[in-house]
């Protein structure tokens, strides 16, 4: 079933066709999930938060273009990612996801993740702030193993598991050292 981002998955409580599909044990997803189903090997990075995630996502899609990449934007905001463009060599697909995509897409793994910040929002969709920023923390436990997961400091300590990652990022004073960029995506310029 894939199912429309905004139509309840838990909270207040199942939808009744979510509640058939688990009952007939149907998978339940998004369109995300298809996308990454079918591309599975892209090189991605997932962006989400609670404010900035649209700039953000615009701002790493911006810069990518400018620096020579096939680079596709889409997401929770602007194109889905059903009509964004099939891979071809050096595309890097920036895509943003609200914590609705990022529950309905469990296969999806990005290279790269960005948590711009949470704050109280959706609480009637996750039940709490921390159900809320549980979900927001999913994308960071899902980076790729050689990925790389960024946050700003004070979300840092949302990130269940942190300590599995490789190379986890808390943006603050200084930049991180060892390889960034173009080593995560594997391209070379």
């Amino acid at each position: 079933l894939c199912l429309a981002p905004g139509i309840p998955l838990t909270h207040p409580k199942p939808h009744p066709c979510v509640a058939r599909a688990h009952a007939a044990g149907c998978p339940v997803v998004c369109d995300m999930e298809i996308f990454h189903r079918a591309y599975p090997r892209i090189k991605t990075i997932g962006i989400t938060g609670t404010n900035g995630q649209s700039t953000t996502t615009a701002l790493i899609g911006h810069i990518l273009s400018s620096s020579g990449y096939n680079t596709e934007v889409g997401g929770n905001s602007g194109k889905p990612v059903l009509d964004l463009s099939p891979p071809g060599a050096r595309t890097i697909y920036v895509i943003e996801m609200s914590s609705y995509q990022i529950d309905l897409s469990p296969g999806f793994v990005p290279d790269v993740s960005v948590l711009s910040n949470v704050t109280p929002d959706h609480i009637d969709r996750h039940g709490s702030l921390s159900g809320y920023a549980a979900g927001k923390a999913r994308l960071l436990a899902r980076t790729a193993e050689d990925g790389l997961a960024v946050s700003k400091k004070r979300e840092a300590g949302l990130r269940p598991g942190a300590a599995c990652f490789n190379r986890d990022v808390t943006l603050g004073l200084q930049w991180p050292q060892g390889r960034v960029g173009e080593s995560i995506l594997g391209h070379a310029s």
